[in-house]
């Protein structure tokens, strides 16, 4: 599953667009591979297979000099480990779904600030949050959203955008569905929390990788005017 590419991020970012054409939210999506390292449990089973290694050495037929005994466990538990983090699906089966779910809330919250969701003229901000490893969506919204649309209208509105990962995009792009279940937000929000004439477009449009490159340029503050200006303006 991959957004990395330049077409998948020009859809995604005309379904921003067209949610943002017609209300006053400030619509962001963020694409993280995971949504917390758990390298912690990745040593764990890695170390359950250097202990069956261990145990075949002991207890099997074979004969095995004791530099393998030593060595072998050891370069299991880092081969297991390894190759584990590099194969998602398998991470899946021993990844308790409450700790993903817990990590993907937790990650999308903290994003809600660093990325200035939180901070947007009319409290408007949505966060679409979508982590890979854990196949979750987790999208949201401010105060100046929830506050307008009623809650059971924006449950069923978020409804399908919770569940996007499910199938994995059915048939056809992962992203093309994303970006349809997004634009699924334009009737409520437009009805709720309609464009006005003065709006601005306050966090930009573009897809959030976590990459460098996709950090919104911030507005240059003003320079206060120092006490000397001040008073030359005066006389």
């Amino acid at each position: 599953m991959s957004f990395s590419s330049q077409s998948s991020r020009d859809r995604l970012q005309a379904a921003v667009e067209a949610v943002e054409a017609v209300s006053r939210a400030e619509v962001v999506i963020a694409v993280r591979a995971q949504a917390r390292d758990y390298l912690g449990r990745d040593l764990a089973v890695g170390c359950a297979f250097g202990m069956a290694a261990l145990a075949f050495q002991l207890y099997s037929s074979f004969v095995f000099e004791l530099h393998w005994i030593l060595l072998m466990p050891a370069a299991v538990i880092l081969a297991a480990t390894m190759g584990l983090r590099a194969v998602p699906i398998l991470r899946r089966l021993y990844l308790p779904e409450p700790l993903m779910a817990l990590a993907v809330r937790d990650a999308a919250a903290a994003l809600f600030f660093e990325r200035g969701v939180r901070y947007t003229r009319e409290r408007t901000g949505v966060l679409v949050f979508v982590s890979l490893l854990e196949r979750r969506v987790e999208v949201l919204a401010d105060s100046g959203v929830l506050g307008e649309v009623p809650g059971e209208e924006w449950d069923a509105a978020t409804a399908r955008l919770r569940h996007v990962l499910d199938g994995e995009g059915g048939g056809g792009s992962l992203a093309e569905a994303l970006a349809e279940a997004i634009e699924g937000l334009a009737p409520v929000l437009g009805e709720y929390c309609e464009r006005r004439e003065d709006d601005v477009n306050e966090l930009g449009d573009l897809v959030d990788l976590g990459e460098p490159s996709d950090a919104q340029p911030e507005p240059e503050a003003e320079e206060p005017e120092t006490e000397a200006e001040t008073e030359g303006e005066g006389q």
